[in-house]
């Protein structure tokens, strides 16, 4: 008789996750412009009254656009199971960056990712007062709340010139199995979230 250890070679591979996130066609659109206004489709779709889901100590909104389904996901937990899901936003450059965008006054507004994964953007310092405030939920609809007018570059009649988010925030999609391994992948939404202005009459 003889032996041999054979048990190294009786080898079990294990599955992982995949996760794959692109943007839709649709945009958030807020119009400053308050009432409807003859060829403006936006200019009352955001107006008051309106459930707004976002810490009352923001302020009161001027407008708020909700449940607008920016990203697609497709995910597979593979042969182990899902062990969690979950879209988040993400700020391009950190908590913090600049958004881009000012005030109508000229006031600079920062990126920050706040505790319970919204982003807002505020003036002066991460507990300045809130200019905008963003959420994505599990399935990537967006929510956005705005509570200041902002500047737009172009004066002039063109009172629905628009500011965005361009290359400043991106929705995340994250996967993990039930023995947590993890997939995750990103696509840019900035560009989606759109402020249009008002202007005199």
């Amino acid at each position: 008789t003889d032996k041999v250890g054979i048990g190294a070679a009786i080898q079990f591979e294990d599955d992982g996750p995949s996760a794959s996130i692109e943007r839709t066609t649709a945009n958030a659109v807020l119009d400053e412009s308050a009432g409807a206004m003859v060829g403006d489709a936006n200019a009352a779709s955001d107006d008051p009254p309106f459930v707004n889901p976002f810490p009352g100590g923001y302020g009161t909104a001027i407008g708020l656009v909700s449940g607008v389904d920016l990203v697609d996901t497709t995910t597979d937990a593979g042969a182990d199971g899902l062990g969690t899901l979950g879209v988040t936003l993400e700020i391009v450059g950190g908590t913090g960056a600049s958004s881009g965008l000012k005030t109508t006054a000229g006031t600079d507004i920062n990126l920050y990712l706040e505790s319970d994964g919204s982003v807002t953007g505020r003036t002066g310092s991460a507990s300045g007062p809130v200019a905008f405030a963003i959420s994505i939920d599990s399935d990537g609809k967006v929510t956005v709340a705005q509570y200041l007018t902002l500047k737009h570059p172009l004066g002039g009649a063109n009172h629905d010139d628009m500011v965005d988010l361009s290359d400043k925030l991106n929705a995340v999609v994250t996967i993990s199995d039930a023995d947590t391994d993890t997939a995750t992948d990103k696509v840019g939404i900035g560009a989606a979230i759109q402020f249009e202005d008002d202007g005199p009459s």
